[in-house]
């Protein structure tokens, strides 16, 4: 009787868990770029000029939107990278953490940083990403509070393009 209420409880929490893991795929037709999120999220715009989602609990906001410049390549990424972000929020660059991205047609570079301002979030996780298939290039910004990082960097790994 014990060990049938323990399998009971253990299923009830595996049943649980799986569900507040769900993911969730959006596509952006525009462009033909996908990622996955928690199944919280909702979409906030998804238009030719931007795709943007925040969770139901404000914790995690991901903002996507086209770009080309032929003067960007993987060799200055990096520095494009932080200019990027340094027009999107004022952060010390002496704290910086970056790294390359390669997301199979998409590679790139991103920085995590802790902006001054960045509307109400600790950090910001800013990306460029090159499509090598084609000239549209996806600059990507994460909005994340404290203590979520790893779900921050699970969004960004998880872009891949598609054929709309």
């Amino acid at each position: 009787m014990i060990y049938r209420s323990i399998q009971c409880v253990t299923l009830i929490l595996l049943g649980i868990s799986s569900f507040l893991n769900a993911q969730t795929a959006f596509e952006w037709d525009y462009y033909g770029i996908g990622f996955e999120v928690a199944s919280d999220f909702a979409v906030q715009e998804n238009s030719e000029t931007q795709f943007s989602a925040v969770s139901s609990d404000g914790l995690l906001y991901i903002s996507m939107v086209p770009w080309s410049d032929d003067r960007i390549t993987m060799e200055n990424l990096a520095e494009a990278t932080l200019e990027y972000a340094l027009s999107l929020a004022v952060f010390d660059q002496a704290h910086v953490q970056g790294d390359a991205i390669d997301l199979g047609d998409l590679e790139g570079y991103f920085i995590v940083a802790a902006p001054e301002s960045f509307g109400s979030y600790d950090f910001i996780l800013a990306s460029l990403l090159l499509d090598v298939e084609s000239p549209t290039n996806l600059a990507v910004v994460i909005g994340y509070m404290d203590g979520h990082l790893d779900e921050a960097i699970e969004m960004l790994t998880s872009i891949y393009p598609y054929d709309p």
